[in-house]
């Protein structure tokens, strides 16, 4: 019973060994398959922080790039904002001066011719279908040589008509000649004269060639010195008609040479005074006058060009005025006075006033206030006339630099008529006031157009200066000290070189204010 229950023990026993060893294998099996999957987690953990660290490195320099890019297009769109804003300066000048000349063409009725290009018949590429084409061309080639063969005719026709008409003059005059006895007589006697004159010179000849036939009278021989003396006549004779005949071709040929180099001369003299005579509205000048007038120009320009070289000598003795003393003026200007207001915000023209619009000038100064375009100065939010705000401003003082939008526009000429008209307006409203006129500052070389140069500039300036200082008006040249030994407007004066020009830096601005203050009294 024992033996029985012991071998089931066994049994049992045995069963449960072979159990535990099962389990403890598969526990076995399990620990490897956790350590293979701690090392694959601990793989991909490290694999995971090199990828987070490689990517945040990625990341870092495509910001940085994108960065890098985005400043580039800032600085390139800052650029073209600059160049944009340029031109639109630019674009806003020559749009102000074309409606100034609209304006001007509209109350002066003036007509302007425009070139416009002839039209020519549009011609197909040779790929296409060229038969509207050649039709065109047929057509405009017959009516072409129809319109010259008519012409043609119409010209041989007026050409008949007029050498009928000139052979008919010439026939009456002759036959009236003729049956005239006047003429007649005149006739008579002309040849009268003329055959008595060839007859003694006829004569004198013969006398002088028989002189020299007396030569063969020392022959003993009778035939033999009769031959000799026919010779020697014959000789002789055809000797003088030659000298006679070249002497009378040589006269008449200078007679005609002479008319023609007077003629010529003339005709040379007088298209030289036609290319020398400037253009006007009189249309009165003389050649006289012009030459007067360009060496008095000439003159001018040398004496501006010593006495500014003799400003810039002297400027070391010449006593300036103190700002204060601008504190009763007001500037009159265009858009080259409105940078010396923001220059003069610093307090170094006191506290004077400023009456200034781009594109204003003489004669847009005269317009009405409320006239389309125009382009009076504002202040404190209002428009003014330059006569209103010189008399609302009580100023004592009134420095005027218009001329810049004037003189391609209107002329030197009508530009000083109109400076008088405004500072006759201004005297009426404010008779006390003092006009200090300034001259029209120069340009860059490089910025001189047909119409506005520095030259037409200084032939204003000249002009200007005569008629301020004829009307009883301080002529202040401020040109003078902006201009090189060309003439031109020197560089470092300039703010917008690349623009108009014309208008000044803050150097140029210090200069002209000096220069006011050294010369205003």
């Amino acid at each position: 019973m024992r033996e029985c229950v012991n071998s089931e023990n066994v049994g049992q026993v045995e069963e449960l060994l072979l159990m535990t060893e099962q389990m403890q294998d598969e526990l076995d099996q399990k620990d490897q398959t956790i350590m293979e999957l701690n090392r694959q987690l601990s793989r991909s953990l490290t694999l995971n922080e090199k990828l987070n660290s490689e990517n945040r490195a990625e990341n870092i320099e495509a910001l940085r790039t994108r960065l890098r890019q985005t400043e580039q297009q800032l600085t390139s769109e800052t650029d073209n904002r600059k160049r944009a804003d340029a031109e639109v300066v630019a674009w806003k000048f020559k749009y102000e001066k074309a409606e100034q000349e609209k304006l001007y063409a509209q109350t002066h009725q003036k007509t302007v011719e425009v070139a416009v290009e002839k039209k020519v018949p549009y011609e197909k590429c040779e790929k296409c279908d060229r038969t509207a084409y050649q039709k065109a061309k047929e057509k405009c080639d017959n009516r072409k040589s129809q319109l010259e063969k008519k012409y043609k005719n119409m010209t041989t026709g007026y050409e008949s008509i007029l050498f009928l008409l000139a052979w008919y003059s010439i026939t009456i005059t002759l036959f009236t000649a003729i049956l005239s006895p006047v003429f007649l007589n005149d006739c008579i006697t002309f040849f009268g004269v003329l055959g008595k004159g060839m007859g003694s010179l006829f004569r004198e000849f013969v006398i002088g060639a028989d002189s020299f036939g007396q030569l063969s009278s020392g022959i003993p021989n009778r035939i033999l010195s009769g031959l000799m003396y026919w010779l020697i006549v014959a000789i002789v004779m055809g000797i003088l008609f030659i000298i006679t005949a070249l002497a009378t071709t040589i006269i008449f040929s200078g007679c005609g040479e002479n008319n023609s180099d007077k003629s010529e001369s003339s005709t040379v003299e007088s298209s030289k005074a036609e290319i020398s005579q400037p253009v006007s509205k009189d249309n009165v000048s003389s050649k006289e006058d012009e030459s007067s007038k360009n060496d008095e120009s000439s003159k001018n320009d040398e004496s501006s060009k010593d006495a500014s070289k003799a400003s810039e000598k002297s400027t070391e003795s010449k006593t300036e005025v103190e700002s204060s003393w601008f504190d009763d003026a007001v500037f009159v200007g265009d858009s080259v006075t409105l940078k010396l207001s923001y220059y003069a915000d610093n307090g170094s023209l006191g506290k004077a006033e400023f009456l200034c619009a781009g594109s204003l000038g003489y004669g847009a100064a005269l317009q009405d206030i409320d006239a389309d375009g125009n382009v009076h100065p504002t202040y404190e939010g209002e428009k003014y006339t330059v006569d209103d705000g010189v008399q609302m401003l009580g100023s004592k003082k009134v420095f005027i630099m218009f001329g810049m939008n004037d003189i391609g526009l209107y002329g030197i000429d009508d530009t000083i008529e109109n400076m008088k008209t405004l500072t006759s307006k201004i005297k009426e409203k404010s008779p006390d006031v003092e006009i200090y006129i300034q001259s029209v500052t120069p340009m860059l070389e490089n910025m001189q157009l047909k119409d506005l140069n520095n030259k037409s500039i200084d032939e204003f300036n000249i002009k200007l200066k005569a008629e301020a200082e004829k009307l009883g008006y301080k002529y202040l040249d401020v040109a003078s000290v902006m201009k090189d030994e060309k003439g031109n407007l020197i560089p470092e004066y300039c703010s917008d070189p690349e623009a108009m020009g014309i208008h000044f830096s803050d150097d140029g601005c210090k200069v002209w204010v000096e220069y006011l203050k050294q010369n205003v009294e």
